[in-house]
């Protein structure tokens, strides 16, 4: 199962890959990238394509980060 939060972080990146994410005033280092794949914006509005990645951490399990345009945003925590 999955929760949506959809909430802007912080993500430094690494070779153009997200590397650790603050979420919460914590700092998060990723350990994997699991996956990543582009899903479509809404076309109907004009919005451009935005990327998922979802990411293994050290300390709190699997997320999905969103990187659109220049925003990342943590788009979902799996439990």
């Amino acid at each position: 199962m999955s929760r949506l939060i959809d909430h802007p972080v912080a993500v430094r990146v690494k070779k153009g890959l997200p590397d650790s994410f603050s979420f919460r005033g914590q700092s998060h280092q990723i350990l994997e990238i699991i996956d990543q794949w582009e899903e479509s914006g809404a076309w109907w509005k004009g919005e451009p394509p935005y990327r998922i990645y979802r990411v293994q951490t050290a300390d709190l399990g699997v997320f999905d980060l969103k990187r659109y345009k220049e925003e990342w945003r943590l788009y979902r925590i799996w439990d």
